[in-house]
């Protein structure tokens, strides 16, 4: 089994040929030429995490189905076109690095349910150009509106909602955002790639069962990107986690609970036809957040992010501080040959050590 880690520590100079020794071959972090040189010498490969659309700007911002601009993790509109624009440049800088082995894109989506900001960020982008851009592909933007603002309003305020009625439109709701995912990670690959062909490039992707809420589809993706990492965080120890698998099923949850039993058959039937996921069997939110999901999850993600795939290699990414790592390494080597942890901190990695050791 191959390792890789998400971040180190000041002392990077020693940590990199401990980590060699652990049988980590690859480090992911932000820009530092100093470590990737390091890194380089030590006989890591070492990959750049970048974002995707970074903005604190409130113009870039999305605009939820009440008309508010919201940001959503410190990102803004996905078809803003000035903010694809620094986006790809960001990139194509990046991929000019020397000692550079590859570059992971993260954020390249739309807002999630577990968006911080406010459960309005989830329903999003009704700016003026996403809603010509809808047109523009087909579909009928005034109606997607409308549906989506009837979802919200059930959810918000117990307002009348009837599924036939709206389901298509859902649907195509969730088409539009993976059309507009996938035309932007097919130019921000091909901008890489123009400028250096040799440099891997790879995604930290939602995992399977809440991918097609952001827009991220594994059959689009898997054709555009080197390898894809999809983020299976079952219990995430901190009050806010977006892509955190327990966090955003949590905020679904919260959706419905302590609603009448009509109002949340409803719910949960939406998401399940949008999705194929049933959200209401992984426990209440207070249990979520407190216990997270049962380590068997991580195992029948990585399995549909693998089916998904096709040919393109997974890695996933999974907490280093799971206290049942040494049993999911186990039970998903059979499903892929290298695994990604998030994140180092010298405490955890002591802790964990021993374990990937074991299976180097």
């Amino acid at each position: 089994m191959k390792f890789r880690m998400y971040g180190f520590s000041e002392n990077y100079k020693e940590l990199f040929s401990v980590y060699k020794q652990t049988g980590i071959q690859s480090v992911v972090s932000g820009k530092n030429n100093v470590a990737m040189k390091v890194a380089k010498e030590s006989g890591l490969k070492y990959y750049i995490c970048t974002g995707a659309y970074g903005t604190s700007d409130e113009k870039e911002h999305c605009q939820s189905i009440t008309g508010e601009r919201t940001s959503w993790f410190r990102s803004g509109c996905s078809n803003h076109l000035d903010l694809r624009e620094r986006s790809f440049k960001r990139a194509e800088d990046t991929a000019k690095l020397p000692d550079l082995n590859g570059i992971i894109i993260d954020g390249a989506r739309f807002a999630s349910p577990e968006s911080i900001e406010s459960m309005d960020a989830f329903f999003t982008c009704f700016c003026p150009r996403c809603m010509a851009k809808m047109d523009s592909l087909g579909f009928d933007s005034q109606e997607i509106k409308l549906s989506v603002s009837a979802f919200y309003h059930l959810i918000k305020h117990n307002k009348p909602f009837k599924l036939q009625n709206h389901i298509s439109n859902l649907k195509d709701w969730l088409t539009f955002r993976r059309l507009c995912v996938t035309e932007f990670l097919t130019e921000y690959i091909d901008r890489i790639k123009t400028v250096n062909q040799d440099i891997e490039t790879g995604i930290y992707i939602f995992s399977p069962s809440l991918s097609d809420l952001v827009g991220q589809s594994y059959r689009d993706i898997s054709s555009i990107v080197d390898f894809i990492s999809p983020m299976i965080y079952r219990h995430y120890k901190y009050p806010q986690g977006p892509a955190c698998l327990d966090h955003e099923i949590a905020a679904i949850s919260g959706y419905f609970e302590e609603k009448d039993d009509e109002v949340k058959s409803v719910i949960i039937d939406t998401f399940k036809k949008l999705t194929g996921v049933d959200y209401s069997i992984y426990g209440t939110r207070e249990q979520l957040l407190k216990e997270g999901l049962p380590p068997e999850v991580v195992v029948s993600e990585t399995k549909k992010a693998a089916f998904l795939s096709g040919d393109c290699p997974v890695i996933p990414i999974i907490l280093l501080d799971d206290v049942n790592l040494e049993n999911i390494i186990v039970e998903i080597s059979d499903v892929v040959n290298e695994i990604d942890f998030f994140a180092y901190n010298d405490p955890v990695f002591a802790q964990a050590k021993p374990v990937l050791e074991k299976y180097r």
